[in-house]
């Protein structure tokens, strides 16, 4: 069992992934954007519900950021979010939240969605494209994400 996260700049939206055929939403929380101890606690309180639901710890937390995380440092690059912004991500809420925890940009994780299991399942090229508060997009070719290591190449 997975608690996944899209982390957004006015909304966190969460939800519980028991498989990729069985995902259970969580309501929205407001997105802290200035105090991280605000951030992580929002986080947890969906991570608590999470286990009261599912009668057991999760194995891990994902969340998709609109954001990159640089590949020499670990440290996000979050432009709407300051409180995470700069900081290695990964890291803190693996300390702060007791779990292991991935983190990718929100276009790639869509992108790969769509690609594995979504409405462009099947196809060899597949360019995604999120138009929003910010706008970005992923590209897989043959089911591999170009920019898998992530950082800033490949983004547009």
């Amino acid at each position: 069992m997975i608690v996944c996260f899209d982390i957004g700049g006015t909304a966190i939206k969460g939800a519980l992934a028991y498989s990729a055929d069985d995902i259970r939403p969580f309501p929205r929380q407001p997105t802290p954007l200035h105090d991280f101890g605000a951030f992580v606690a929002t986080l947890a309180s969906v991570i608590s519900e999470a286990e009261t639901q599912a009668g057991k710890r999760p194995d891990c937390i994902a969340l998709s950021i609109a954001g990159v995380i640089d590949p020499d440092t670990s440290n996000a690059t979050v432009a709407n979010i300051p409180c995470i912004h700069g900081r290695p991500l990964q890291a803190d809420l693996e300390r702060a939240l007791n779990l292991p925890v991935v983190v990718a940009n929100d276009a790639d994780c869509f992108v790969l969605a769509e690609a594995g299991i979504g409405a462009a399942r099947g196809h060899r090229v597949v360019f995604g494209i999120i138009l929003g508060t910010g706008v970005g997009g992923g590209l897989v070719i043959d089911g591999k994400l170009i920019n898998s290591t992530g950082g800033f190449a490949g983004e547009w």
